[in-house]
């Protein structure tokens, strides 16, 4: 069993390390003149599982890739990407899953006010929170397309549950800044809360 907890957490680090130094190329590339649009069109098809973006929260000492998806494997690598909800850069509800004995742990210490950033190959894109809640794990609502550009992050709850938690903690935030000009607005989205009971409960 500790070989096997050794084996994920060093897999989950090269993980990490090699989706920030994509990041990092694809920066340097829009930096160099290439057109952000086309940064953010190309990390959209890389395919589920793939690193997408990052996520900052200094509050609570977050710096963790984001990846497209919520497959288990996905998880334990990184802070997955809900699918059919709006992706980093677009307009909507960007909603951002991952478990609350990994990268969310410190989730519960966030209050309203503090910040949030996600950065892409397409920019950076500021939040402020504005809540935070413990829903049913069937609440569908959170995950809903919105008029705002709205940030959505979800994890277990409580955060010390041994076993299946019964709740999710949720932290809505919205952008804030310049980050509202760059965002995009000729998409629709559905939600994708099917994943969230299976996956999330542990």
């Amino acid at each position: 069993m500790l070989f096997v907890w050794c084996a994920t957490q060093v897999d989950a680090l090269i993980y990490q390390a090699r989706g920030s130094a994509w990041l990092a190329r694809c920066l340097s590339r829009v930096a160099a003149g290439r057109s952000a649009s086309d940064a953010r069109e190309a990390a959209a098809s890389r395919g589920p599982g793939a690193v997408i973006g990052r996520i900052e929260i200094p509050r609570v000492g977050l710096s963790a890739m984001i990846a497209d998806g919520c497959e288990p494997e996905t998880l334990r690598r990184a802070v997955g990407h809900v699918p059919a909800t709006a992706r980093p850069g677009e307009s909507g509800n960007v909603c951002l899953a991952a478990h609350r004995d990994s990268y969310f742990r410190r989730l519960r210490e966030l209050g309203e006010g503090d910040a949030v950033r996600l950065t892409t190959p397409g920019g950076f894109f500021d939040y402020e929170v504005i809540s935070t809640s413990v829903v049913d794990p069937d609440r569908r609502d959170v995950l809903r397309p919105t008029r705002e550009p709205t940030l959505t992050l979800i994890t277990c709850y409580p955060f010390h549950y041994v076993g299946p938690a019964p709740d999710r903690f949720v932290v809505r935030a919205r952008a804030v800044g310049e980050s509202r000009a760059a965002l995009r607005a000729d998409r629709s989205f559905g939600f994708g809360w099917d994943f969230v009971p299976a996956v999330l409960a542990r």
